[in-house]
């Protein structure tokens, strides 16, 4: 097994490209879309993307995706996964015929060697860990090194898969089915007040300043990287993986949500409502929305 490094998403050999590509299906936080727009808005002036490719008689067999940055405040050189604040889950791309100990014996090895000078890498947020596990180990048996693991997020579920979604709303309390058939019926009235999903690319590309606008006149002001959050969504959109959702009361943008699909399950990625529509419950109603859409 081989390990080469590239500096871009463009230079990487076509079947790692296509490695990329099939990961839309499995997890559109590593897939292509997302790594090439990643560089294309969020890596800063001083940062390098660094994508570890192992390969096998010209075959790509995994890939590695990171940053080579500087840690926020002390400075000094980090790796890091090429992922952020943004990302639900990252991990790495594996081809289905890899096999997993070779491939992480190997990236250990370059890894300890080319950067060796560099103090810490860090690769977060993580659902599935076995493959990086495997890595760790030959690094540390390697180097002699510590790893640490570490929880940094809690995500909480409900298994719905039998569910439709007048059954899963028959499970919710009474209060809450209550006030969502109150709540319609008092937008009903208004002037105007409707629920539109947007999910084509022309569609959220062109709805797209809407949700900007509830968002910078929510409680959560403007967002840091509005124009990659915009790009990626409509590119997403275009390959079924996301959608946009907005309620509109007389004609005006009242609350916005955006939708990812991470394999085959739905989960809401960005969400807000302007303050001054919150009689209304309007964040409340479009989730509804777009659960039963």
């Amino acid at each position: 097994m081989q390990i080469s490094l590239f500096g871009s998403f463009a230079e990487l050999p076509a079947d790692a490209q296509n490695l990329a590509v099939n990961y839309r299906a499995k997890n559109p936080f590593v897939c292509d879309i997302w790594l090439q727009r990643y560089e294309e808005f969020i890596l800063a002036e001083h940062d390098k993307a660094v994508y570890l490719v192992a390969h096998q008689d010209d075959v790509t067999q995994a890939m590695l995706p990171l940053v080579l940055t500087r840690h926020e405040k002390l400075r000094f050189k980090k790796l890091h996964s090429m992922a952020n604040f943004y990302t639900t889950v990252f991990e790495p791309l594996l081809n289905e015929t890899l096999d997993q100990s070779a491939a992480a014996d190997a990236l250990a090895f370059y890894l300890l060697n080319e950067f060796n000078s560099v103090p810490l890498c860090e690769i977060e947020p993580l659902r599935e860990a076995a493959f990086l596990e495997l890595l760790v180990a030959n690094y540390t048996r390697l180097s002699g090194r510590e790893v640490r693991r570490y929880e940094k997020h809690v995500n909480r579920f409900e298994v719905v898969a039998d569910d439709t979604y007048e059954s899963y709303l028959a499970r919710r309390p009474g209060q809450l089915r209550s006030t969502l058939k109150r709540k319609r019926k008092q937008l009903e009235r208004l002037t105007d007040g409707r629920v539109d999903i947007y999910e084509s690319y022309e569609d959220v590309a062109r709805e797209y300043p809407n949700f900007r606008t509830v968002y910078e006149h929510s409680w959560k002001g403007e967002e840091r990287f509005p124009d990659f959050i915009g790009a990626v969504v409509a590119d997403l959109a275009r390959v079924g993986k996301s959608k946009l959702g907005i309620l509109y009361i007389d004609g005006q943008p009242a609350a916005a949500q955006i939708w990812m699909r991470l394999a085959q399950t739905w989960g809401v990625f960005k969400l807000a409502y302007q303050p001054q529509y919150a009689q209304y419950s309007v964040g409340t109603l479009l989730t509804a929305a777009m659960i039963e859409t």
